[in-house]
């Protein structure tokens, strides 16, 4: 279930997924019938029909008139789906419901067309396009880098692995439009014993074998974008002379009595969470402050469903003709994030001509995303269960007895109980 940038809590029972407390609801066309990226989003203020004849109009013959209804739920964060008798019914991330709250980036399939679940964003901008963005998470998250993508502001990217911060960490430096090159160094895999000449350059006879000058990545960096990934590898002797580059715009090589003016814009990343490694003492404080003046927090994959047709479209596959390849691709939970998506992408050809495109696409296996909530049978034994009981009946009491075949005065004990009983 999804992302906000201000107010959010966690799913406990899935740490990817984070519940935001205040969200404006859309809903997201995936593909269309022919299996072409599709721009199709409604917002989902209110009651949202969908349907051969609806609000919202699907040209599929397997679709009903009147298939299903998508409207926001009385708990926070949540959007509520309800089938309408359909004849081959309702699915939420694979499963037939009758009713289910849906947060953003769960899927929905009415007949054979696939929605997500997603937030209303800000609009797309040059860095979205760029990067095939096209949730609102996403959105929202590069509305504010396109104000200064022609600034020397430097940005530290943070999120889970695979998520895509090389990816954005490109598309700025083409926004910024400047003539240098991109410089993209892993500190990970630089040799601890090496990283000041690969980073600073040496002259020759600065060390042993030291046989001949050699320009630093700094240096090559001039006039253009440093990516520096994994920034919290660097170790914290290189940290100190990083800084004083940033600090004095100057880069000296080992073995050099004066430096050089260097000028570049910085852009770290890192999968580790650096204010932790500042307070154990592994990452100088000055120099976090000096390389986080915009940070920027990536959503994994999961909860940004509305950008998959986008990013394969980019990948070289703007149609997907195979339903089923289209529903696995977006059923998939992506542990691995785009990085995944970008080996699954390889495979595709191959998965389209295969009956099981699943075993194609995930040699090694792949969980489904989370299952919608789906109102139990049985009565409720928390607070938080009867909430979410009483969100999918809309504050029925009738319906919502009905459901666990108990008495309308019994679900309403439970709710005084639960101190619920004004709410409903």
């Amino acid at each position: 279930m999804a992302s906000n940038p201000t107010t959010e809590t966690l799913d406990e029972s899935n740490p990817g997924r984070r519940v935001p407390a205040q969200v404006t609801f859309r809903l997201v066309e995936l593909w269309d019938r022919r299996g072409v990226v599709s721009e199709g989003a409604w917002e989902i203020t209110g009651p949202l029909i969908i349907g051969r004849y609806a609000d919202v109009k699907i040209n599929d013959p397997s679709a009903s008139r009147e298939h299903a209804r998508v409207q926001p739920s009385r708990k926070p964060g949540l959007a509520l789906v309800v089938d309408l008798g359909s004849h081959n019914g309702t699915w939420v991330n694979g499963v037939r419901v009758d009713r289910a709250l849906v947060g953003v980036g769960d899927v929905v399939r009415i007949g054979r067309t696939l929605y997500a679940i997603d937030e209303v964003g800000a609009e797309a901008g040059r860095l979205a396009k760029d990067m095939g963005a096209r949730a609102g998470a996403m959105l929202d998250l590069l509305s504010p880098l396109e104000k200064f993508a022609k600034s020397d502001t430097r940005v530290l990217l943070t999120g889970l692995p695979g998520v895509g911060k090389q990816v954005l960490a490109e598309a700025l430096h083409r926004a910024s439009e400047v003539e240098g090159p991109f410089v993209s160094v892993n500190c990970a895999r630089l040799d601890r014993d090496t990283t000041d000449s690969e980073m600073f350059g040496h002259l020759k006879g600065a060390f042993t074998n030291a046989f001949r000058d050699r320009a630093g990545l700094i240096a090559q960096a001039d006039g253009g974008t440093l990516f520096l990934d994994e920034i919290g590898e660097l170790p914290l002797e290189s940290q100190a002379r990083l800084l004083s580059v940033l600090q004095d715009g100057v880069v000296r090589p080992l073995g050099a009595d004066r430096g050089a003016p260097v000028e570049f814009r910085l852009i770290c990343a890192t999968n580790a969470v650096l204010e932790a490694a500042v307070a154990q003492g592994a990452f100088r404080a000055d120099l976090y402050h000096r390389i986080a003046e915009w940070p920027v927090n990536l959503p994994p994959l999961s909860a940004r469903t509305a950008d998959i047709p986008a990013i394969l479209a980019k990948l070289g596959h703007p149609r997907l003709e195979r339903f089923t390849t289209r529903e696995a691709l977006v059923l998939a939970s992506w542990p691995t994030n785009v990085r995944g998506l970008v080996y699954a992408a390889r495979r595709l050809a191959m998965a389209d001509a295969s009956p099981e495109p699943q075993r194609i696409l995930f040699p090694g296996g792949m969980r489904n995303r989370p299952s919608a909530y789906v109102p139990p049978y049985s009565l409720p034994e928390s607070a938080e269960e009867l909430e979410l009981l009483m969100a999918t009946f809309e504050g029925n009491i009738a319906a919502a007895a009905r459901h666990v075949d108990r008495s309308r005065e019994i679900v309403y004990r439970m709710l005084t109980r639960f101190g619920l009983g004004d709410r409903h």
